[in-house]
């Protein structure tokens, strides 16, 4: 089953294609052209049919925009109209199919299990809640959807944007998706990196050279501004670029010009710059690392980004996300992770943040010997130091025979079947068997004593 979302201006005109959709056994919803797109999301799905009309220009927007932001996402166009012209917009917009109305049932029946048909199961989906949506930006914690909201409203504003966060919280997915969701996503996004470019040809790299500027320059080559012409330049780390270039780089900003290594002739630019740092850009600017009017040019729109132990919210999304990327690429076979290993990621401070809980999760499925990710898996920082004791009760003295007795039970049990579980990785008749008690005895157990088995997934 999938969800069919129908797009138009009347709930009557599409009444017909909805009854279609819901005959196939599929979920059907109508929204306005004018509802948002991040709200026609929150629907999750799998086709968008859209009504367009030429002398509306909100349902073309809808197209680009939900087009861009998942272009794997199927988009059926259809109008009262039949102009050639109208048909070659829409396609060009992103839309996979074009069919005029009013249809046939029988044409709408075949068109949908074309394209129905077509669709293999949905991946996990860059879906905020309140409805932001990002390529691979997964979380769902509050300040996740409040970063994917202001990242949306930023990217068609074309303003400068500085991003600073700890080292592997994502800074350059962020940047990128900028770049992508505003105009100049079909023009080139460039990556500088301010640390490793080796310092004697930084300049030359970002700026380029003329033939002949320095031993070595044997002719003449565009630097990395000039590349990104009309697209997004994003210098990461810009605090460790040196305080000579940043001054070059102010002018341009200013004067939206500059010169080759060598050169003489000004070479104009458009380009959009955003910025990224692992410093708080206040501080650096005290400390001289980075120059103050630098910084109020790139710094029209700050983006903070959280570390990971400060959202820890995200982690099950990214794990389940990570997962499923290693899936499709056919390294693994993984269908999930444990209680008991999830508990041991969130507890986890991740000091490398989310890079580093992609490469424990790409470790752990590799070395995994079952379809769960479990404990055992994961490196041994992760591992619980769990020392399996009883525990004297509250007071003992103070309770009745009984209830000591069955307090003590408790806690034998859980440890007993919790070494017998992870002995035989959570299947229920091998444990049972070790027990020599039957599965009902065992269910019965489990749900007394508030038993969970960790290898059903979280």
């Amino acid at each position: 089953m999938h969800n069919v979302l129908l797009v138009g201006g009347g709930a009557s005109t599409l009444s017909q294609e909805a009854a279609t959709i819901r005959a196939l056994g599929h979920e059907c919803r109508f929204v306005d052209v004018r509802t948002t797109v991040n709200e026609m999301l929150e629907f999750a799905p799998s086709v968008v049919m859209i009504e367009v009309e030429a002398e509306r220009q909100d349902s073309f927007a809808v197209i680009s925009s939900l087009h861009r932001i998942n272009s794997s996402l199927p988009i059926i166009a259809f109008s009262h109209a039949s102009e050639v012209s109208l048909i070659v917009k829409t396609v060009q917009l992103g839309a996979v199919e074009f069919y005029q109305l009013p249809s046939a049932n029988a044409e709408t029946v075949e068109l949908m299990k074309r394209v129905l048909a077509d669709l293999r199961a949905a991946p996990t989906v860059p879906v905020m809640q309140n409805g932001a949506y990002l390529p691979d930006f997964v979380g769902n914690s509050e300040e996740s959807k409040k970063l994917a909201g202001r990242v949306m409203k930023i990217a068609p504003l074309d303003v400068n944007v500085m991003i600073s966060g700890e080292t592997g919280t994502g800074k350059e997915l962020i940047a990128q998706n900028i770049h992508k969701l505003s105009n100049r996503a079909n023009k080139p996004f460039i990556a500088i990196d301010c640390v490793s470019l080796p310092p004697n040809l930084i300049e030359s790299e970002i700026f380029g050279h003329e033939q002949g500027a320095f031993t070595g320059a044997t002719k003449t080559k565009k630097g990395l501004l000039e590349l990104a012409n009309g697209g997004t330049v994003f210098f990461d780390e810009i605090t460790e670029l040196d305080i000579y270039l940043q001054g070059k780089l102010l002018r341009i900003l200013q004067e939206r010009q500059f010169r080759r290594v060598g050169g003489s002739t000004l070479i104009s630019v458009d380009i959009r710059i955003i910025s990224a740092t692992n410093r708080d850009p206040e501080e650096a600017v005290l400390q001289n690392k980075l120059r103050k009017d630098l910084y109020y040019r790139l710094n029209v729109v700050p983006l903070k980004l959280l570390p990971l132990r400060q959202r820890k919210g995200d982690i099950s999304f990214l794990v389940t996300h990570f997962v499923e990327k290693l899936n499709e690429s056919n390294k693994v076979q993984i269908k999930g992770i444990t209680r008991r290993a999830m508990n041991a990621l969130i507890k986890y401070e991740w000091p490398g943040n989310v890079r580093e809980l992609q490469n424990v999760i790409m470790q752990a499925a590799c070395l995994s010997e079952s379809e769960m990710i479990d404990v055992d898996d994961l490196p041994d920082n992760l591992k619980p130091d769990e020392v399996a004791t009883l525990q004297p009760a509250p007071k003992p003295e103070s309770m009745n025979f009984k209830d000591a007795r069955d307090q003590y039970l408790k806690q034998f049990c859980q440890i007993y079947f919790d070494g017998v579980l992870k002995k035989y990785r959570g299947n229920i008749s091998k444990v049972a068997k070790n027990a020599e008690i039957s599965r009902g005895t065992l269910y019965k157990l489990f749900k007394e004593f508030d038993i969970k088995n960790p290898y059903i997934s979280s």
